[in-house]
């Protein structure tokens, strides 16, 4: 299995729904969305589900300009503001903070700290080796090096190749891999030359370098991820744990709550309830679309679906995507199938609008990208 749940402030009644039905592979914790006696809870469910677990020390977060992690003091995690002339000492005291967390929680395995990099090259890259080295050295147990970077940071291949072979020297288990995609809104919208990129680390640290790793906040792309060689891909029932950016980090005033959303399989996009799934599941392509007749008839029952119902529909879709992937596959045949499902789901958007039924155009142009990005791993690939 490689479905994983990013988790967050509350609702890990969640968790135990999804492990339920068996498809669920692990949770990443988040120290900064519960408090000790709570999070030492939630860890001791997910261990009694019998899924894997870990904890995201989410160091980064104070890296941020604004950054707020705001139960992280409460869990041992007393990083306070961190700039990058951080001293040897004080990364030793950090990584002792998230190696006595793990211990508390008992966590199998330790998702090493690191701050957030905007490129390969920034004041921040030799800090981020610095961090996976001390946390190899003293972590009594399996060590994923943590690589957080922008979407931006991939842009240049070259620079990101030698980051690369700086990272592939450790001695760990497995990367933990976070892409920034700041400043943009959910459903997200990839730039392909970056993703393919994003693809071919994937498949570098994977394949060649056998490291397990897991993409985290990686929603729907996740599964691009792991049909390149990831072992798990991470998203979470808000917005905000289905893509990763630095304003999630950063405290802001009003806000409104999301658009109910419906993820569609079919059409691998997680469409709107209302303006959009309602008007699918009354159509003659309904069924097409929606082949589960009860979810069709709780979608045209408009009373019957709110926002805690669609983030429960995300996860089993997302669980149950990832399960039809074969993983006993070789990657050439994984790439060949997500691209047939790109395929068909924009061949199905086309059917639908041409009959008439309202899709945003929005949904159309992500799924291109999505195949214009594996389109280009494959080349760069050679596969």
């Amino acid at each position: 299995m490689t479905f994983w749940i990013q988790h967050g402030f509350g609702k890990a009644s969640k968790i135990e729904t999804v492990a339920r039905t068996g498809l669920l592979s692990g949770v990443v914790l988040s120290p900064a969305d519960e408090e000790l006696a709570t999070l030492t809870s939630t860890a001791r469910m997910i261990h009694g589900l019998g899924v894997s677990s870990l904890l995201d020390p989410q160091l980064y977060v104070h890296t941020i300009s604004g950054g707020v992690a705001r139960c992280h003091e409460s869990n041992g995690l007393d990083f306070g503001e961190i700039s990058w002339f951080v001293s040897p000492g004080e990364i030793a005291d950090h990584v002792s903070e998230v190696v006595a967390t793990n211990q508390h929680l008992s966590m199998e395995e330790i998702i090493a700290p690191t701050p957030y990099q905007v490129s390969f090259g920034d004041v921040w890259t030799p800090l981020s080796l610095q961090y996976a080295r001390a946390t190899i050295s003293e972590a009594d147990r399996p060590v994923y090096v943590s690589l957080v970077a922008e979407d931006s940071a991939f842009s240049d291949w070259e620079q990101t190749q030698r980051y690369m072979d700086a990272l592939t020297r450790l001695d760990a288990t497995g990367i933990y891999l976070i892409v920034g995609t700041s400043g943009r809104t959910y459903p997200l919208q990839w730039e392909p030359e970056r993703l393919a990129n994003i693809l071919r680390v994937i498949h570098t640290l994977s394949v060649y370098n056998e490291y397990d790793v897991l993409w985290g906040y990686s929603d729907i792309a996740g599964l691009l991820g792991v049909a390149v060689g990831a072992t798990g891909a991470a998203t979470g029932w808000y917005h905000s744990l289905r893509m990763w950016t630095t304003g999630k980090w950063v405290p802001q005033s009003g806000g409104r709550q999301a658009n109910p959303r419906i993820l569609v399989q079919s059409l691998l996009s997680a469409i709107g309830r209302t303006d959009e799934a309602i008007g699918i599941a009354r159509s003659r392509e309904g069924a097409r679309v929606f082949p589960d007749s009860d979810e069709r008839r709780g979608l045209v029952r408009e009373d019957t679906w709110g926002i805690a119902d669609s983030w429960d529909q995300h996860l089993d879709a997302m669980a149950r995507l990832h399960q039809s992937l074969d993983e006993d596959a070789d990657v050439s045949e994984r790439v060949v199938d997500v691209q047939q499902r790109l395929d068909s789901a924009v061949e199905l958007i086309d059917d639908l609008t041409g009959a008439g039924v309202y899709m945003d155009a929005a949904h159309r142009r992500r799924l291109l990208a999505l195949t214009e990005a594996v389109q280009r791993f494959v080349a760069d690939e050679d596969l």
